[in-house]
């Protein structure tokens, strides 16, 4: 599995219902997921970024809600960090993926949204485009997805992963919490117990 971008223009992303304002570098970076097989040099199953957003920007959009609270499964095109405004083309920034077998699922961590995110490897590349891509699980940051009354718990996060079977704690996930001067001045490894269906 790895971490890619895709390059989407300008004109594309507020196709898709980009404020404009927030695309200072006139295009956007958004991440996706692949997986290659060596053995047959090929991309075997993809997840994008972009198949699963929500916004409420433009009413003339399908992925558009007047409140983003209601679709925490969706991905806020709209959203930035406030130390991240007006926004930059790299603008989830994957750094870490971790797959668990067991479950067929897996984490990532989009650091410019100080939150984690479980997804569904069990898809085809097809089905991972629709609702069955949608996010199963989140954590770190609700204001990611409208919620401005609850704290945030991570921030600027790294190194996500699941803890493995025979462990104590086997199934819950853990990531490094960087800190930040200005809200929190000290660094944090934390465990969270994933609000997860059957697998």
């Amino acid at each position: 599995l790895a971490i890619v971008w895709e390059r989407v223009t300008e004109a594309d992303a507020i196709a898709a219902g980009r404020d404009p304002k927030l695309l200072p570098g006139k295009e956007l970076w958004p991440d996706k997921i692949v997986e290659y097989d060596p053995k047959t040099d090929q991309v075997v199953w993809e997840w994008r970024v972009m198949d699963h957003l929500v916004q409420d920007q433009d009413p003339n959009k399908p992925n558009y809600v007047e409140d983003v609270s209601t679709r925490p499964d969706r991905i806020d095109l709209n959203y930035v960090l406030e130390e991240d405004v007006p926004g930059q083309p790299d603008w989830n920034h994957l750094n870490g993926i971790n797959y668990n077998a067991e479950r067929d699922e897996i984490v990532v961590s989009p650091r410019s949204f100080s939150e984690l995110w479980v997804i569904d490897h069990g898809t085809t590349t097809d089905e991972a485009k629709g609702a069955a891509g949608d996010l199963k699980f989140r954590y770190g940051n609700p204001a990611a997805y409208g919620d401005d009354e609850t704290e945030r718990q991570l921030l600027f996060q790294h190194d996500t992963e699941w803890i493995e079977p025979g462990l104590r704690g086997e199934g819950n996930i853990l990531v490094f919490s960087n800190g930040d001067p200005d809200e929190r001045e000290f660094s944090s490894v934390e465990e969270v117990v994933p609000e997860l269906g059957p697998n």
